[in-house]
């Protein structure tokens, strides 16, 4: 039973009862309410009369119960609408256009919280776990998903929460893919006691991993109970070319004051076990090469301009070099192959602006030079402060010595024949000439030992002592 109510133009109304309506005509069935006081059409369904559907006189329409759109489909309880029916194939459930508008919205999901609903505002679920995509914003260009300027606008408390199905398994978000960005994420925060990113991860976990590696090497695998770990491979064949897998740096500017402190990279370990605590490292650098030829391999360079400290202890023994019952656990293995139990310290210029204190020196020496009887013979000083010379029996005279650091003190040693020291020899070039108290001639027999030092101001080795 379908009942329709129609107001006429005198005012008189009309009922009409029937169980169907049919249009046998060619021209559309056309239902027209021309209410003088913009009373609205209403179609009243059920026994009680309850009013499901109407039309309002400017043409706004109200469905006021449950609505099942699609063939076969019918709301389930405390639904309001549900959608089904959709083509296998591309189909649609439900298409917004924002076509001609510049500042509409296409979905708005509003009252979410106290006020309202303390549910999800959208949820959306899957048939099987892990199957589907729940939310795609945009597509690649040129494609039928065209991109987006901003994919999620997101002001509130939490941003994004995602909870993996079990614990350990699952990607809360994955950026990239086949079309990686040019920036993955890009955070702001600004303020006291703000952090931009704060990764937590449990004991057998890591906290960030960063990689720049060519596409021939595999992905660097996790490594547990670190921190941040950055890594930078390449097959790149530049020799000017540079890699870097963790790089720190601060900048400074304004008037500053003397009490601020700029640093860009803190390592800090501590340890507060009671027993058996072994050792705890703030920064640790290592350093390997395999390559022939020319091959430095350093574990850490400090670098600072002229004048400024490059490296610096505040507290606590240093050791540059040392012997292995002396070193702690982590550093009694040597790489020098001589004595493995050792490590050793090398040091190009070193200068001490206090008194050098020494319990023991040893003095690196050289293999035994031979001097000719007759003839201009120079020393040239080699990387060694102890210097052998071997003379002939009658004397072999040395007219000068070489050498490309100033201040330099080198010890002589005969160990055989005798060794003439000539003075300010014409031969020899200024700068490489002996200067001897009262312009004499030193001889030097087997096993006598002398110490010349150079003197930078009048460019002369002196006798330091004989």
């Amino acid at each position: 039973m379908m009942m329709i109510f129609i107001g006429s133009a005198c005012g008189m109304a009309q009922i009409v009862q029937t169980s169907g309506l049919v249009n046998t005509t060619p021209l559309p069935l056309v239902i027209t309410n021309r209410s003088s006081n913009g009373l609205p059409f209403r179609i009243i369904s059920g026994t009680p009369g309850i009013s499901a559907f109407e039309i309002g006189m400017s043409g706004h329409a109200w469905l006021l119960g449950p609505v099942a759109v699609g063939s076969g489909i019918g709301t389930a309880p405390l639904e309001t609408m549900r959608i089904g029916s959709i083509a296998p194939q591309s189909g649609r459930g439900l298409t917004i256009t924002l076509d001609a508008t510049t500042s509409s919205t296409g979905l708005l999901v509003r009252d979410v919280g106290p006020t309202g609903s303390t549910d999800a505002g959208i949820v959306v679920t899957s048939q099987s776990n892990g199957v589907g995509t729940g939310l795609r914003l945009g597509g690649p260009a040129a494609s039928g998903r065209p991109t987006l300027g901003t994919g999620i606008d997101i002001t509130g408390g939490t941003g994004l929460r995602y909870n993996a199905l079990t614990a350990g398994s699952g990607v809360a978000i994955d950026i990239g893919g086949t079309t990686p960005p040019r920036r993955g994420i890009e955070v702001v925060a600004g303020g006291p006691q703000h952090a931009g990113i704060v990764a937590r991860a449990f004991s057998n976990g890591m906290g960030i991993l960063g990689v720049s590696q060519s596409g021939a090497y595999e992905s660097l695998p996790i490594v547990e109970r670190v921190g941040v770990r950055g890594h930078a491979a390449s097959n790149s064949v530049l020799a000017s070319d540079t890699l870097v897998g963790v790089m720190g740096s601060v900048q400074r500017a304004g008037g500053g004051g003397s009490q601020t402190v700029s640093i860009a990279v803190q390592g800090k370990g501590e340890s507060s076990a009671t027993n058996n605590a072994g050792t705890t490292i703030g920064v640790h650098g290592i350093a390997s090469t395999q390559a022939a030829g020319i091959a430095v391999a350093v574990g850490g360079a400090f670098q600072a301009d002229t004048g400024q400290i490059s490296l610096m202890a505040i507290s606590g023994d240093v050791i540059l070099g040392g012997e292995k019952p002396l070193l702690p656990p982590a550093f009694q293995v040597s790489t020098y192959r001589d004595m493995i139990t050792r490590n050793r310290t090398y040091v190009h210029h070193l200068f001490a602006s206090g008194t050098t204190r020494l319990s023991s020196l040893a003095l690196p020496s050289w293999p035994t030079i031979d001097v000719p009887p007759t003839g201009d013979f120079k020393i040239i000083v080699p990387n060694a402060m102890i210097i052998r010379l071997k003379g002939h029996v009658n004397g072999s005279p040395v007219t000068g010595l070489r050498t490309d650091m100033p201040n330099r003190l080198v010890i002589l040693v005969v160990t055989g024949g005798v060794i003439e020291l000539v003075d300010e020899h014409p031969l020899a070039d200024p700068t490489e000439r002996m200067h001897f108290k009262d312009d004499v001639n030193l001889f030097l027999e087997q096993d006598d030992m002398i110490q010349l030092w150079y003197d930078e101001e009048i460019q002369r080795w002196r006798c330091y002592s004989f």
